[in-house]
């Protein structure tokens, strides 16, 4: 039995040290988790254990000589037996004999008064039986006495057995739960999405990385990514087109298009579409974190334009403990596994599963242009880069090389990361571009330096010196831009909600300006231009200001978003193709310009009044001209060419504003004039009249 016993104990001690080479020193690290749960209902178990069997091995021995053993109903049993015997020397004695037997049977008489009362009877014969109740008495005393420290050593000894009893029964469903979550079972058994992200669900909040990865934490909640789902242009534009066709097509594909790309995750958990998501057991910040660590980290399919905007990407979200990156030699850590695939050795392509946006409207298995929907071909464009020679990635703007550091700066060596990691190159993690929050741009725009710096660096911007004449009442001259600096189209992405311009003025001697074109008053005004202004019926004219009339010689790039699109056919009938062979989008009489990227609408370009030039996107390299004959009233003398972009049109806005219910928040009109003009370029010329 003791062999047992203390096997059983040896058992429990090697168990307890296995159980802390499995969880390393991350069983030190305070946080909560099934895991730290179980090993410290283990430890305590086994302390428990050892205690107890300590206890039954220094106990008894110093307990004996006091009680000899530990039946307290044998203790019990003698006192009622010296009590019988006391009962029965005292049966027919004397009242006085009885009195000194009560007395002796309460307490430990003095010697000197039991004397004196022994003396005080008269019979010799209950003199010397007093002697004897004396004796019973004392002994009496002795059992009972034996029984308070029985009592008292006994719950000494079973008082680590109600501790270790219940911590046993305990374990056994603690351990289902630690195997079941650290297996993530039910994430893996359940869609995506199925167990609760406080839970089991097999994907980590992004606010979990921060106490490792730090400095890219912080570059990442401050980034468009992590504005996705809260970004206010987001969510009116969204809902707005939910309520009015979105809600009405099949889910997912294509009812939650939108939301798929903004936050595959969190649109796989609540299968809703409406903003912002909210879920009964889920905490509704982490829902709505957008494009978050895991959506990147823990993404292992392929490389797919387009498929982000569908349910295939975040089917392709792996639940578990494995963390996906570029490293190949990560050092352990006690949060996640760490591994590399495919699609992580050249991450740039993962971008293309949201940064090309369209929708197979024939459901023929291809996307044509005219005939699909396509919103945005960033990735497309960026293809023809590469293929023209180009050798940036989206990282190498978007993600630029920091500096070398560890990956998880913030790791405790050895608590939270095995040991010190190499120096790796890291990437930012604000994922720059043109966008910014509008409704925070105002108080806090940490990255408005880079995004100026990003646009700066774009393009280059000339007047042609072959060119310049100031003749009478009219300036003519010709400039011409050339993209030289980004792996795309200028401008890119939703190029219907983009706006780069030309902004052409003319100034007299003194300062004064004596014509322009493209020049707005403030950064909320609008552009006169002639496709939108001149369309006066139409719901985007109704939300034009600054503008009498259209300005004949404008160039702006921005491309136009119409509620419906036919492939354009030439004169014979036949459809029309570019120098690609792409079928060429059109506006059909009757469609109007909308602020809603509708299914069955599209992206057609707009057309300059002054020389009827198609404004279509500048590719990589190439340059585009543009003839100007400007009317001036005076004398002028200087010409300033300046390139300007705006991330979107303010009329746009306010479109998408009239169409919010009082009740909604966040409200997008009074965000309009938090808008930035930025200028990419500029150049200027003394003229000279003849």
């Amino acid at each position: 039995m003791m062999m047992w016993l203390w096997l059983h104990v040896a058992l429990g001690l090697i168990a307890l040290v296995a159980a802390v080479l499995h969880a390393g020193w991350s069983v030190l690290v305070p946080r909560f988790s099934s895991g730290t749960v179980l090993f410290a209902i283990f430890f305590l178990l086994v302390g428990s254990g050892v205690v107890w069997r300590i206890a039954y091995r220094v106990i008894p021995p110093r307990a004996a000589p006091k009680i000899g053993n530990y039946s307290a109903a044998g203790s019990v049993g003698r006192a009622e037996l010296q009590l019988g015997e006391v009962e029965k020397l005292s049966a027919g004695r004397s009242p006085e004999f009885r009195r000194i037997k009560d007395w002796v049977l309460g307490a430990e008489p003095p010697p000197e008064a039991f004397a004196q009362a022994v003396a005080s009877l008269p019979d010799p014969a209950e003199r010397a039986a007093i002697g004897e109740v004396l004796a019973l008495a004392q002994s009496r005393r002795r059992a009972l006495s034996r029984w308070v420290l029985q009592g008292k050593y006994t719950r000494a000894l079973s008082r680590w057995r109600s501790l270790h009893v219940p911590l046993t029964l305990l374990l056994v469903p603690a351990l289902v739960v630690h195997v079941v979550g650290a297996t993530y079972l039910p994430a893996k058994v359940l869609p995506v999405g199925s167990a609760p992200t406080d839970g089991l669900s097999g994907f980590a909040k992004a606010q979990e990385c921060k106490s490792c990865h730090a400095t890219a934490y912080q570059q990442w909640a401050t980034s468009m990514h992590a504005h996705a789902l809260t970004s206010p242009v987001t969510i009116v534009q969204n809902n707005q087109l939910v309520r009015l066709e979105l809600g009405k097509k099949a889910s997912p594909d294509p009812q939650q298009i939108c939301v798929n790309c903004h936050a595959p995750l969190a649109a796989a958990v609540t299968g809703d579409a409406t903003l912002p998501f909210s879920a009964v057991g889920y905490d509704d910040d982490a829902l709505n974190e957008g494009v978050t660590c895991v959506v990147c980290h823990q993404f292992t399919g392929g490389s797919e334009p387009g498929s982000a905007g569908f349910s295939k990407y975040r089917d392709d979200l792996q639940p578990g403990p494995v963390m996906y990156g570029s490293l190949g030699d990560p050092v352990g850590n006690s949060f996640h596994q760490s591994a590399t695939n495919a699609i992580h050795k050249a991450p740039q392509q993962m971008c293309r599963n949201c940064h090309n946006v369209h929708y197979d409207r024939n459901n023929d298995g291809r996307i044509e242009k005219a005939t699909d929907l396509v919103l945005q071909s960033t990735d497309e464009e960026h293809q023809e880069y590469v293929a023209e020679g180009g050798r940036g990635t989206c990282l190498t703007c978007h993600m630029p090389l920091r500096q070398k550091a560890r990956a998880a700066e913030e790791a405790i060596i050895p608590l939270e990361q095995d040991r010190e990691a190499p120096a790796r190159v890291v990437h930012d993690h604000s994922f720059v571009g043109v966008d910014y929050p509008l409704d925070e741009v105002k108080k806090r725009d940490p990255h408005r330096a880079d995004r100026e710096k990003l646009l700066r660096g774009a393009a280059k911007l000339e007047i042609d010196p072959s060119g310049v004449a100031a003749v009478g009442g009219t300036v003519s001259f010709k400039v011409n831009i050339t993209n030289v600096g980004a792996g795309h189209n200028l401008p890119t992405g939703f190029a219907f909600a983009r706006q780069m311009w030309l902004e052409v003025v003319v100034t007299d001697p003194g300062g004064v300006v004596v014509g322009s074109s493209g020049k707005l008053a403030n950064n909320d005004a609008d552009l006169c231009d002639a496709s939108t202004i001149d369309d006066a019926g139409s719901v985007m004219a109704r939300h034009i200001k600054g503008c009498d009339a259209s300005d004949p010689q404008l160039v702006s790039f921005q491309a136009k978003l119409v509620e419906r699109t036919e492939p354009l056919r030439d004169k014979n009938g036949a459809l029309a193709r570019n120098d690609k062979g792409e079928l060429i989008t059109s506006q059909p009489e009757g469609a109007e310009e909308t602020f809603l990227q509708r299914l069955d609408g599209g992206v057609v370009l707009r057309e300059r009044p002054f020389d009827k030039q198609k404004m279509g996107t500048i590719a990589p390299n190439d340059t585009r001209s543009f003839s100007y004959r400007l009317p001036v009233r005076g004398r002028p003398a200087t010409l300033t060419v300046r390139l300007m972009f705006r991330n979107l049109p303010a009329y746009f806005l306010r479109a998408l504003a009239a169409g919010q219910q009082k009740d909604e928040d966040p409200q997008l009109g009074p965000l309009v004039p938090n808008l930035q003009l930025v200028e990419m370029a500029s150049v200027k010329q003394q003229l000279f009249a003849r």
